[in-house]
């Protein structure tokens, strides 16, 4: 996530610091929801019965 953050920075007014800018977050907020909705279709996609003894 640093990573993506790091793709687009904003040097600090006094020098030394810089910040990511808005459209680096809204970037690594896409990926996080991206990526959780991927891992909520994958379990969906999981047996129900996988690792239990059938009766």
């Amino acid at each position: 996530m640093s990573v993506l953050l790091a793709t687009s920075t904003v040097g600090a007014s006094g020098g030394g610091a810089s910040y990511p800018t808005t459209g680096a977050f809204f970037l690594t907020m896409g990926v996080i929801v991206s990526l959780c909705i991927i891992a909520i279709l994958l379990a969906f996609a999981l047996r129900r019965n996988a690792g239990v003894a059938a009766d």
